[in-house]
């Protein structure tokens, strides 16, 4: 009983030497985001289409971003995406560019120009070579992160740095849903 009363407080010093009861309590780990399933396609084709009454977004532009990004994020010895047509591809990520506008914010008093917030509204369909959807969103709103100077908003569609910007925030945003399967 004696040593057993002594190993116990052994325990308990050698667990305070050590500083475990000080130690911060271990939170539990966020599940991986649902992945989802391309069914066996290897090469995707990406394209895009327009019905924006603006026509701001060039949509081969906006397809070959797309692709980049895609590949950028997903290992190419699974599945690799291309914005133009080939016979080998066995999928295809449709996106419809639905609306285009620009928000007038404030005017900045440095440069006196209009600071312009950027909306798109797109749709997205993720296709296997059957014609089965296996993703889609729709009405998907994406805006700018910041403001964009310009003096009106035709303007700043066409300035420099936007439609750069405008297609990695696309891309990125776009390519994340898929991956992260929110619908």
């Amino acid at each position: 009983m004696l040593a057993k009363k002594l190993l116990a407080l052994a325990c308990a010093g050698g667990i305070l030497a050590i500083g475990a009861c000080f130690l911060p309590p271990v939170r539990p780990q966020q599940p991986p985001p649902p992945q989802i399933d391309f069914h066996g396609i290897r090469r995707l084709w990406v394209t895009a289409s327009s019905q924006s009454e603006t026509h701001h977004i060039d949509p081969s532009t906006l397809a070959a971003a797309v692709a980049y990004q895609f590949n950028l994020q997903v290992d190419n010895r699974v599945i690799t995406a291309s914005p133009s047509y080939g016979s080998s591809h066995d999928g295809t990520l449709q996106i419809d560019i639905l609306n285009e506008s620009a928000a007038a914010q404030a005017i900045a008093a440095s440069s006196g120009k209009t600071q312009w917030t950027l909306d798109v509204t797109l749709n997205a369909t993720l296709t296997n070579s059957a014609g089965a959807i296996l993703w889609h969103t729709t009405n998907f709103e994406i805006r700018s992160p910041g403001p964009i100077a310009g003096p009106n908003s035709g303007a700043v569609w066409e300035s420099s740095p936007a439609p750069g910007q405008l297609r990695y925030w696309l891309s990125s945003a776009l390519v994340n849903r898929l991956l992260n399967d929110l619908r």
